[in-house]
């Protein structure tokens, strides 16, 4: 039956919008669907990147107990150094989580010592002397690292400047045994910063020539941040 002119011009107006509309519905029909699998999958990859790094982060490194000597066997020889070991923060601490021989003694700095104890070859041990600033660095911050003070100190001033951990501290002749600084400050810091001891010495500074106050309760050795340091120093904190 033929239509109408009337109804032909009806039915392609309806056409008309449903075809304008089709996408749209379309759209609103599978693409949320679509973008949630999508975001589903980017967040399971996301998610599973994330636990593949964690699970690498938490993975010990293999270590065979048979390479350690003990810190009992690096006495036998080394009498001095276990002397000032014993007198350290280090002999007192805790083994706390780290329970492994790769944590304990001599050994967690110098590392595994069977090798250098069965042949004296120096060697088959880790001699910091050897070591550049920032490797011997990278040595204490395997356990200084979890510090909120030190945890930055490859960021700091220091460290950008080849100045490494061992250029203030001394494990083994502490002239400062607390934190096995290697002088009192602020003689330590004028061993280097001799530009600085003039105007320190001025009346602004008294604090400091009476031995009132330290460099580090203002500067900081280790962080790179000021407002941690202007913080620290209104707490009266040593950094």
């Amino acid at each position: 039956m033929p239509l109408k002119s009337g109804s032909t011009g009806f039915v392609l107006a309806v056409l008309t919008v449903l075809w304008a509309l089709g996408p749209a519905v379309a759209k609103r029909q599978n693409g949320p669907n679509e973008s949630s699998h999508v975001g589903a999958d980017s967040s399971i990859g996301r998610n599973k990147q994330s636990q593949d790094s964690a699970a690498g982060a938490r993975a010990p490194e293999a270590v065979d107990p048979s390479q350690y000597a003990g810190t009992e066997t690096c006495k036998s020889c080394h009498e001095y150094e276990a002397g000032s070991y014993d007198k350290s923060p280090h002999s007192k601490m805790p083994p706390g989580k780290h329970q492994g021989p790769e944590w304990q003694g001599c050994e967690a700095c110098h590392g595994p010592g069977q090798e250098h104890a069965e042949s004296g070859d120096p060697a088959k041990i880790i001699r910091f002397p050897a070591l550049s600033r920032e490797e011997s660095s990278r040595r204490c911050l395997k356990c200084h690292g979890s510090s909120p003070r030190q945890a930055n100190f490859l960021r700091s001033e220091h460290a950008q400047n080849n100045v490494g951990c061992l250029d203030c501290h001394s494990m083994h002749a502490p002239k400062v045994q607390a934190k096995l600084l290697k002088a009192q400050q602020p003689q330590l810091c004028y061993s280097c910063h001799k530009d600085v001891q003039p105007g320190a010495s001025r009346s602004f500074h008294p604090e400091v020539k009476e031995g009132l106050a330290n460099c580090s309760q203002c500067h900081k050795p280790h962080d790179v941040s000021q407002e941690h340091a202007e913080q620290a120093w209104r707490r009266g904190l040593s950094i």
